[in-house]
């Protein structure tokens, strides 16, 4: 009976049970993260149904909401099993995250399509703005990730030094590490090695050659995987992060710069 149901409760684009549910005006309805990563620009807002492909301008959120279901019982969507981890389930998930540059540190320089992002040498906004980070030059991801699984690739280049990960929405604009305990959970480079978050952290194995970091979060099941996106093999994963009921952003820290007036940037790789 439960597997009866689940077309009926799950949304057909993450495959996750639906929560914050919306539907389209072509009747097709999907989870509000969903709905937003179909929105597209085209000289004026339109959002593009992820199934038939109908275009609308009418905006879903001032539509009518579907009441979220709760089934409890029924599999909770697609994850990766334990034991070897598959490269192509999160490639089913792939995303363009997009920056928020309103939380990044004052020396980031933020790209026009939110997308990239590189650290200079000049302030660029005035102190005191208190959703921006003062300490770790560093920027968070939007919309924040609310539920079901993720994935985004961010191309590193040479730079040798950069964190990448996810961390709570919530963390504190003025901390100093990016630990486990201050609610991130990240890799770093540095030194010329990588490094996860846990308290206290770690180095992992010599990884030469990255290039291209992909980034897998699955919301429900407080997971996080790191892998290298050219070899299509895993780097690391963090398991049972403790979130509460937080949303999570996408966490983005590029090199510092050294004789050039800026670093090496990170910019997210979509498609």
């Amino acid at each position: 009976m439960a597997m009866n149901l689940q077309p009926e409760v799950t949304c057909p684009r993450c495959l996750d049970f639906f929560a914050n549910t919306y539907l389209l005006p072509c009747t097709h309805s999907f989870c509000q993260r969903c709905i937003q990563t179909s929105l597209s620009l085209s000289g004026e807002l339109v959002w593009v149904c992820p199934v038939c492909r109908a275009i609308s301008q009418t905006n879903p959120f001032h539509g009518p909401q579907m009441m979220a279901v709760d089934a409890p019982g029924l599999p909770q969507g697609p994850f990766l099993e334990e034991g070897p981890f598959a490269f192509e389930e999160p490639l089913r998930f792939r995303e363009g995250v997009t920056l928020d540059a309103a939380t990044s540190h004052s020396l980031l320089v933020v790209s026009h399509d939110l997308m990239s992002v590189r650290c200079g040498k000049v302030f660029n906004h005035p102190a005191g703005d208190p959703g921006r980070f003062t300490e770790m030059p560093c920027v968070l991801s939007a919309p924040p990730f609310l539920y079901g699984p993720h994935y985004w690739e961010v191309e590193v280049g040479e730079s040798r030094q950069w964190s990448l990960g996810v961390c709570l929405e919530s963390v504190d604009r003025d901390e100093t590490s990016t630990s486990d305990s201050a609610g991130f959970w990240v890799i770093s480079m540095r030194s010329g090695g990588i490094y996860s978050s846990s308290s206290p952290d770690h180095e992992i194995p010599a990884w030469p050659g990255l290039h291209r970091v992909g980034i897998f979060l699955h919301v429900n099941k407080e997971r996080v995987l790191f892998f290298d996106a050219v070899r299509k093999t895993l780097i690391h994963h963090e398991e049972d992060i403790h979130r509460g009921k937080e949303p999570l952003c996408a966490f983005f820290c590029p090199e510092e710069p050294r004789e050039a007036d800026f670093g090496t940037p990170l910019t997210v790789v979509y498609p």
